[in-house]
Order: C-alpha cells, then structure tokens, then sequence
C-alpha cells in the first residue's frame, strides 16, 4: 500500500450494520466495483453478498461464488449475472468466461439458444449433452449453423421427431425430418407438423414416395391458447419490467417454459412471444448501452478529477509535520495534468490550503525539535568523547600486548616488526586522549620500553637476512645451470618435447620456491635463468601447440557425447536408453584430456544429461513399483473374493459378480513381471472352478437336498434303539456328493449319531420328533428313484421311534393308534355319505361296474320321476358339506405309519370324490350320464 492509498475515503462497505453495507454496495459507483470482490466472498450477510453478486463484473469470482457460496440466492445472484454477460455481453473473452462459471445444463443451453455471440453458443453448444437441450436448441437457436450442429448430435428418435414438429426453422424440420425412421412419429408429424415443407416431406416418406405433393390440405391443428396467452403476457409485463439485473435471467426461464411447457402453438402466439422477447431484450440492450455510457462519463470524471480530490483528502488527513509526505503529495499534484475547470480550481484552492498548514505546523514542530536537538548532541558529544577516550585505551592495549608478544617471539618477520616500531615511535610523539593521567603515563611508560627492545631485535633479524640471502643466491645459481642444461638437451636432435616441457614447469616452480638473492646480484642470476628458460620454451611451445588442439578435439568429442546425452535424457525408453548412455559413458572414458579450463564445465554438462535420465528412470521405477504394488493388492483382494464366491450356491448372484470380478480384473493395471502368472493362474483358478460347478449346478442342488434329508434321518435314527437294524444308505448318498460340495459331506458326516449320545428326555424326544416331520414334509421334493429309499429310511425310523417309546407319544400328536382310530372314523363317516351306504338305495358295491352303472342310471331315472329332485339336492348339499368338515379334520389328524395311512388316504379320498363328484354335478352320476 502506497502513501496515498492510506487516505483513501471509507465506502462504507466494512460497516458493523448490514443495512448500510448494503446500501453502500448498492450505491457503489461504476468505477469502485473492483471492491465489491473481497464483499461477495466474506461478507456475513447473505443479502449483501447477493447484492454484490448482482453489480460484480468479474467472471471468475463470480463462478467461484455460484459454485461455493453456503446460501443458495447468493449462488442463484451469481448465476444470473453469469448468465447475462454470456447472453448480451459484447467482449468475447468475457463471455466466455462468463460460460465456463454456468455449471446447470439448463442455463448452458440457454446460451446456446440466445447468446448474441456465435463463438459463445457454439461453446455452450460444446458442453450439452442431454437430448432434451440439444433439441431445444435445434429448434430455438438463435444461429442457424448452431441449429443445424444441434441437430446432428441427437440420438433420442423421440426428440428428433419433437424437432421436425415444433421447429419453424425450415432447414432444421427438414433435416430432422430425414433422420427419423419410426412411421407413427413420421405420421404425427405429417399431420400436426409446424412447418409446411416438413409436413408434406413426412407425408411423402409414409407414402413411400420421394416427391412431395403441394396440393394436399394441411389438417388443421388445436392448440390450448390459454397457457400460451399466459407465457406471453409474462413476456410482455417483461418487456416494461425495470429490474435490469434479474431481467436475463427471467427472460430465459420464460424461454425454457414457452420450449418445454406449449407442445404446439399457433405461428400468430409464437410471433407474438418472439416480439415481446424482443421488446424486452432491446431494452435490456438499451439499458445495458445507458448504463456503459454512464460508467464511463463516471470513470472520466473520476480519472480528471478524483486524483486532485484524493491528494486533498491525503494533505488534510496529515496531522503533523511530515516533509517526506508533503514532498511526495506535491509531486503528484504537479504531474497532474491541467484542468481549467471550476471543481479543478476548487480542487487547487483546497489543497494549498491544506499544504499551508501542514507548513505552518512543521515549523513550529521545527522549532520545538531544534532545542531538543541541540540539548541531545551536546550529551551525544560528550558519550562519543568518553567512548573514543576508551577505544584509544583498548587500541594501546592491543598495540602494547601485540608488540611484546612479537618481540618474544623466535619466528618473527622484519616487515612486520618494522611497522610495530613505526606505530610504536607514532604513539610516543602524539599519544591518543585516554580516560585518565594515570591510564596515560602508563601506556606512554610501556610503549618506551617497547621501542628500546625492538630496536636490537630488527637489528639481528637484518643479519640473519642478509646470510640467507646469500644462500638463495647458490640456490638460484643452480637452478640457472640445471635451466641451462635443459635448454641445450632440449635444442639436441630428437629431443623429447614433452619432457622438456615437465622439467620447465618443474625448474619454475623450484624458482618461485626459492628466496631473494642479494640485491647487487639478484637482476644478473634471473636474467641468466630467463635466457635459459625462453631458449626450453622455444622448443616446448610447439609441443604445448600440438597438445592444444589434440585437446580441443578432444574437447569437440566430448560436447558431441554431451549432446546425443542431453538428447536422450528425456527418452522413456529406459532399457534401450540406459544402455545407449553406458556407450557413451565408455566413449567418454576412452577420450583424452581436454584443454585446460574446460575439463570441470564440460564433465558437468555430461554428467548432468545423464543424472538427469537415471533420475527420471529411477522416479519412474518408483512409481511403476508403486503402481504394480497396488495393482497387486487390487488383484489380491479379487482373487480373495473369487475364492469365496467359488464355493457359493446362489449361482445368479455369484455368477454376475464373477463377470463383474472379470471386468474389475480388465481394468487393473499390471504388476510385477514375476508375479503375473501366479495372480493370473490363482484368479482363473477360482473363477473356472465356480463355473464348473455352475455347469452342474442342478447334481450340486439335488445331492444337497439329499443331503439335507439324510441328515435329518440322522437325526431320526439317533432316537431309535440303539439295538435297531438301519436301512442302508441310498443310492443318492452322501458318497456320490461331487468333489465341489465337501462342506456337505461334512455336514453328513457331523450327523451320524454318537454311542456316547445322551438320552433326551420324553418331552425333548416328542418336540424333537414333531419338529423333523414337519421339516420333512416341507423339504424339496427329489425324483422316485432317490425319494423311495429315504422315505423308507424316514419313516422306518420314526416307526422304530413309536413303537420303543409308546407311552411317550400318548395322546399327542404323534400317537400312532388314536391318530389312526381317528382317521378309520373319519373315511367310515365319508363312505356312508355315498349312495351305496346311506340306505337311500341298493348297495352296488358288490357289482361290476357296468351293473353299477346301469343301476345308478335306473334310480336317477326313478328319481326324477317321482319328483324327488328336490330333496335330492339337499341331501347332496348336506353331504357336501360334512365332507368338507371331514376333510378339514383330516388335515389336523397327527401321524400315522405309511401302510396303514397310504391305504385309508386312498379310501378317503375316493369317497370324497365322488361325493363332491355329484354335488358339483347338482344330479347324482348315475342321471347325469343317463342324460348325456
């Protein structure tokens, strides 16, 4: 934030009360909506962000805001803002950037049918998908390319017949027309279609001609004119509504109502809606024209003259003397730009004022700042004299304490002691203020002892120079002849250039490394050394040549490996390139050495190219571990599953989640190489053993039901006598189970009574008994060749059960004799309702059955007679109605063993045929046959 931004005037929109931030957002100038963005995303109350949503003209925060705001009005604010620069908005990119903030389908679509743009519907038309809108906006757009593009992406036949029958596009009902192939739709749409062309064109396809006939009569078509009518009085209170920001949005939901909700209309009621939409959208545009001319004379007036206003705000809003703020306020007035005009002028009166008092207020501040000022540098001259008294004490020390611990030392240098003396001798002739006379006779007291010890101290040291001097000068004198000898070996015939070159080096090193000679003789022994050395240099400088372009070569090769390096680096062809990279790694290692200066720059260049391939190689490996892994545990989890489902019985259920677990394996990406084969043979594994067993699914369910009830004879035949003889196994028993089923072996297996068993008691024993022949009797029913022998090993084994234990079961349900006493009453009552043992007639039942016969007929004919009809019937009815209670006493009777049951249940049931026999005939058998 500059200077002047902190004078900015408050717009009220941090206000604490909602209202007046409301206000403030609703009277917030053209220029200022920039602020409006902080408002719609934090603002507390949902009416200001609404507010704010409504004059904002930024496309992206407004998309964040119809995508995230918490209050759904707010979303609803921002969409219809969106929405309305998509439609009328004259800057492309703005609109499409309206757009892509629009996420529901149907305000797309609204853009696709109406925006002013073609590039913005042709981007709306982009992103529909449903049919429903595609049609819309084949029959409603607004561009005629767009109608047709609309069109060819429908494939509902049901809403490209709807195009060919509401369009009033010719070239779009025409094309839909085409493209529909069902003949009913073909034949709604030659006789209620909206176009004429489409219309007969439909007409000619049902016909199965090509031609289209011109002198058929259109059939007229009713339409409801009501909910039109309605629709278009909403479009014209539209056309004089005055609510500019919501008017976009109403308009398109008008839009949508009169496509979705008026199947068909007459052309009058649809030119009366279109111009009423047209009236409302011109003033729309109109007012949006009103309002860009107003914003803009805004922003003139604000560009000419709220920069004078905002400096005067800034100058009146400094409240003291403030020279650096001033300067930079006077600055920008001056490079204002002129303006003669009145408010400029009063403008100008307004900010001299301003600057004057500020001027008036520094000086006397000034004033006031002098004395103090002038009070504080007499005590800061004071502190920095006694500081600047200390520091010289500290600097005395130290040159003090630094001299003696030299002059005690033995590795002393001359210079340096030299120097010590100077600032020694220095010192003594002006010494430095110091903090007090006694601080001062003692510095001046230890420098003079100073000075007189390091006197015979530089003396001795400038001896022991001057001797080593002398030595270096043999030192030198043999280096000159060794130099010397060079240079003659080197001039010889054949003479190795190299080496001279490596004893150059070597003697100039070995030169550096020696100390000065004498100074008479100094300048005559390096002159014999340079003559020497220029004559080895001579010779050496071609070989120093040669070596430097066999290194530039070098050089030249080793940048190529650098390049075809860098030039794999991005390869994903990990093996073929990691073996390309160790060739030129070995290439490299077979090149030389490279000129001096270069070897570090070009061996980074190398090495970078391949660091950066192995790196990535090795990120990819990474990632491809990870990746297997997870596919791995994926395809673990569905081979953990396929097991499971690979020993189910609900075989549809089982079946379609195997395909799905198929499918599911399909979609997983791979893992690693080693591992493929083993998850891939576990999966298949357990996916062709369930679908073996499927394939025999019908063995698996009967040998289970067998199962089941072998189980419960298990069950039976552990309450028997233990001494009692038990039926052999069936032929369908648990041995012949399929290997699949070893869980039902198991269960048989579990069955098989124990000696050990302990006995039950005889309630437990009865309830026992009870409970296994009802679950026998609601058990599936098997074919007869595995039914018959389980049903004798059930029932001889209940039968054992009776029979050990008959006071158990006396009086209960399962009390053999009285249930069979009371079975034998019950077929004696039904046989002596027959005709043969009522004693209404002779007993027949001793006849054949064509003497049977033609006795019935004789007494029906007798019957009917005499006029007995009548009581005829009620004894009939009478009959029929005690066996029907017979039967229902039947059904409540308990147990009776199967020989003797099978052979009453048949008595039973032929007595109660062939009474219910004659009372449905209404007339005894016997007349009833006399009469066919």
């Amino acid at each position: 934030m500059g200077f002047l931004d902190r004078f900015r005037p408050a717009t009220g929109l941090g206000h604490a009360d909602a209202e007046a931030r409301l206000q403030a957002v609703q009277s917030l100038p053209a220029v200022d909506l920039s602020l409006l963005s902080p408002v719609v995303t934090g603002d507390t109350d949902p009416r200001v962000r609404r507010a704010a949503a409504r004059r904002l003209r930024d496309p992206r925060l407004l998309s964040e805001v119809a995508a995230g705001d918490a209050d759904g009005s707010v979303r609803e604010a921002a969409a219809s803002t969106l929405l309305g620069m998509a439609l009328e908005g004259k800057d492309e990119a703005a609109a499409l950037a309206a757009l892509a903030g629009l996420i529901e389908a149907r305000l797309v679509s609204a853009v696709a049918r109406s925006a002013a743009l073609e590039p913005v519907a042709r981007a709306a038309l982009a992103r529909l998908t449903d049919d429903r809108f595609l049609a819309g906006v084949a029959r409603h757009g607004e561009h005629a390319a767009l109608r047709l593009a609309a069109l060819g992406r429908i494939t509902d036949p049901r809403e490209m017949a709807a195009v060919a029958l509401k369009s009033g596009h010719r070239d779009v009902a025409l094309a839909a027309v085409e493209r529909v192939a069902d003949r009913d739709l073909l034949a709604s749409i030659a006789e209620r279609g909206r176009d004429p062309g489409a219309a007969r064109r439909a007409r000619a396809l049902v016909r199965g001609r090509d031609e289209e006939s011109d002198d058929e009569a259109k059939t007229p078509r009713a339409a409801d004119r009501e909910a039109p009518l309605r629709l278009i009085e909403e479009a014209l209170a539209l056309s004089r509504s005055e609510d500019w920001d919501e008017l976009p949005a109403r308009l398109t939901a008008l839009k949508d109502a009169w496509i979705d909700d008026i199947p068909e209309v007459d052309d009058d009621l649809d030119e009366r809606f279109r111009e009423a939409c047209l009236v409302a959208r011109r003033r729309l545009q109109t007012w949006q024209e009103e309002r860009a001319e107003r914003e803009r004379r805004e922003r003139e007036t604000e560009e000419r003259l709220g920069p004078r206003r905002r400096l005067c705000e800034a100058v009146e809003a400094v409240t003291g003397g403030d020279a650096d703020a001033i300067a930079e306020v006077r600055a920008a007035w001056d490079n204002l730009p002129a303006d003669d005009s009145p408010e400029a002028e009063a403008l100008r009166g307004r900010f001299e004022s301003g600057c004057l008092a500020i001027v008036e207020r520094e000086a006397q501040e000034a004033r006031r700042a002098g004395e103090a000022e002038a009070q504080a540098r007499r005590e800061a001259e004071m502190k920095d004299a006694e500081r600047q008294r200390l520091d010289n004490a500290g600097r005395m020390e130290r040159l003090c304490a630094g001299a003696e611990k030299m002059i005690a030392s033995d590795k002393a240098v001359i210079a340096k002691l030299e120097r010590l003396q100077r600032e020694v001798r220095a010192a003594l002739q002006t010494p430095p203020p110091l903090p007090s006379q006694k601080d001062h006779d003692a510095i001046v007291h230890r420098l003079r002892t100073l000075n007189t010890e390091l006197t015979p101290k530089i003396q001795s040291l400038r001896e022991t120079e001057r001797w080593q001097r002398w030595a270096n000068a043999a030192v030198q004198e043999e280096l000159c002849a060794l130099m010397e000898d060079l240079a003659r070996a080197s001039e010889e015939e054949g003479a190795d250039a190299g080496g001279a070159a490596r004893g150059l080096r070597e003697l100039m090193e070995r030169w550096k490394a020696a100390g000065p000679a004498p100074p008479d003789r100094s300048l005559s022994l390096w002159n014999r050394f340079k003559i020497a050395r220029d004559r080895v240099r001579a010779r050496s400088d071609a070989h120093d040549q040669q070596q430097a372009e066999e290194h530039a070569r070098n050089l030249v090769a080793k940048e190529a490996l650098c390049e075809r390096a860098e030039a794999v680096a991005a390869s994903t062809e990990w093996i073929k390139t990691s073996e390309a990279i160790k060739a030129l790694q070995a290439e490299w290692k077979a090149i030389g050495q490279v000129s001096r200066g270069h070897e570090k720059a070009v061996w980074e260049r190398f090495r970078k190219a391949c660091d950066q391939f192995f790196a990535r190689r090795d990120e990819d490996m990474v990632k491809r571990r990870d990746e297997w892994s997870r596919n791995l545990q994926a395809k673990e989890a569905l081979c953990a599953r396929a097991e499971i489902l690979a020993d189910s019985t609900d075989w549809k259920n089982a079946s379609i989640e195997i395909k799905k677990l198929q499918m599911e394996w399909k979609n997983i990406g791979p893992v690693r190489r080693n591992q493929s084969d083993a998850i891939w043979n576990r999966f298949r594994g357990a996916c062709d053993r369930f679908f073996e067993r499927f394939k025999n699914r019908d063995v698996i369910e009967r040998q289970a039901h067998v199962v089941d009830r072998e189980a419960l004879c298990l069950e039976v035949e552990a309450l028997a006598p233990a001494a009692a003889p038990v039926a052999d196994a069936p032929a369908g028993n648990a041995a012949d189970i399929p290997a699949t089923d070893g869980v039902a072996q198991e269960a048989v297996a579990a069955g098989d009574p124990s000696p050990t068993a302990p006995t039950p008691s005889t309630e437990e024993m009865v309830g026992r008994l009870r409970a296994a022949l009802e679950r026998w009797r609601q058990m599936r029913h098997l074919p007869p060749d595995q039914m018959a022998p389980l049903n004798a090993r059930f029932y001889g084994a209940f039968d054992r059960v009776l029979a050990a234990h008959p006071e158990a079961f006396h009086g209960t349900s399962l009390d053999a004799d009285a249930n069979k006493r009371r079975m034998e009453d019950l077929v004696t009552r039904v046989e002596k309702l027959t005709p043969s043992s009522s004693g209404d007639g002779p007993d027949l039942s001793s006849l054949s059955p064509a003497a049977r016969l033609a006795a019935t007929w004789r007494e029906a004919l007798a019957t009917n007679t005499m006029g007995g009809r009548v009581a005829e019937d009620g004894k009939l009815k009478a009959a029929a109605e005690e066996v029907k209670r017979a039967q229902a006493a039947w059904q409540r009777l308990g147990y009776v063993p199967e020989p003797h049951r099978s052979g009453l249940e048949r008595r039973f049931e032929t007595a109660c045929r062939h009474i219910l026999g004659r009372r449905g005939a209404g007339v005894p058998a016997g007349a009833s046959a006399s009469r066919g």
